[in-house]
């Protein structure tokens, strides 16, 4: 069986999309909880230990990878392998870092495939605008203000991943 990858999305994925940061507050959303949906994929997850995580989420670009990754719950960071953000190829210059998050996302899962060589890979995302058709079928969409919360996606994304695991 292939090793599968999941790239992963935070926000609009594992709790809603509105998160802030601020100054003596750190990071807080106004609605819910950070990361309450996070045990879905922990259940989702689990008839698949060899499928690793992928972070593709803004969280690495503003926190660095180790701190965005410490956010998941233990289980689901014991399968982060890495992220689509690296500082030393996107981040040395405030242009580098301004380029990348103008990238759209699906073209930087794209460059973390090829640097990668990953050939079974699905993404849990709500920026469903910023993936080619080619690519939409390896996105499970994401309401920005359900997540892992609506069933149906997470229907979707347990059909997607018996199918990957076919392949």
């Amino acid at each position: 069986m292939r090793p599968m990858v999941l790239y992963l999305d935070f926000d609009g994925v594992l709790h809603r999309d509105a998160v802030y940061r601020a100054p003596g507050r750190g990071i807080y959303i106004r609605d819910g909880a950070l990361f309450e949906w996070a045990h879905f994929l922990e259940a989702l997850l689990h008839p698949w230990p060899e499928l690793r995580i992928v972070l593709s989420t803004s969280w690495v670009r503003e926190l660095g990878y180790d701190r965005a990754r410490s956010y998941l719950p233990v289980a689901l960071a014991a399968r982060v392998t890495g992220a689509t953000f690296h500082r030393r190829i996107h981040g040395p210059t405030r242009e580098l870092r301004w380029h990348w998050a103008q990238t759209p996302r699906g073209r930087q899962i794209a460059d973390d495939i090829a640097r990668r060589g990953a050939s079974a890979w699905v993404a849990l995302d709500d920026a469903v605008d910023e993936f080619t058709p080619a690519q939409a079928e390896f996105l499970v969409p994401c309401r920005s203000d359900a997540g892992l919360s609506d069933l149906a996606t997470r229907e979707t994304f347990s059909l997607m991943l018996h199918r990957l695991a076919k392949v």
